[in-house]
């Protein structure tokens, strides 16, 4: 790790570790350098426990997928989930999205079909969602029907 990234990984933590906001309403990232998983899962944490309402992660390091805690799954406060280049292959189910309106999904490596439709359908208010699906996902090619989405692109 370089100079630079060590104050960047040091200005994140105490961001969040000052921050006298009860409630983080957004958490934005795009990354182009090597994180490590204890930083970013210290990240969301962080933020899941002070009430996240928007999620953005895109990363960009050699195409390697992030993994993710699984107390992003059972988010009560997530309406925004994004995410790019990252590995949903550990999440464990039954996950709870009951206020998940936007789900983009971008380049996201997946378990097997089963987990990638259980996913979807922890989304019971799911307006707006975007799969564009990465070479190797682990998925077959599927139709997807979103009742309740007013805005949905896919590239399956």
């Amino acid at each position: 790790m370089n100079a630079d990234h060590g104050r960047f990984v040091r200005f994140v933590d105490r961001s969040l570790l000052l921050s006298t906001a009860p409630v983080l309403e957004s958490l934005h990232f795009k990354l182009s350098r090597k994180c490590s998983e204890v930083d970013i899962v210290f990240w969301v944490e962080t933020t899941v426990e002070r009430g996240l309402g928007d999620l953005n992660f895109d990363y960009h390091y050699h195409n390697e997928p992030r993994r993710w805690p699984q107390s992003l799954f059972t988010c009560g406060t997530l309406v925004v989930l994004k995410l790019k280049n990252v590995s949903l292959v550990d999440v464990k189910f039954p996950v709870c999205f009951e206020l998940l309106k936007t789900l983009h999904l971008d380049h996201v490596i997946f378990l097997n079909d089963e987990s990638s439709q259980k996913l979807l359908s922890s989304c019971p208010i799911l307006e707006d969602l975007l799969l564009d699906r990465a070479v190797h996902d682990n998925v077959t090619p599927f139709l997807l029907w979103c009742l309740h989405c007013k805005d949905s692109s896919m590239m399956l």
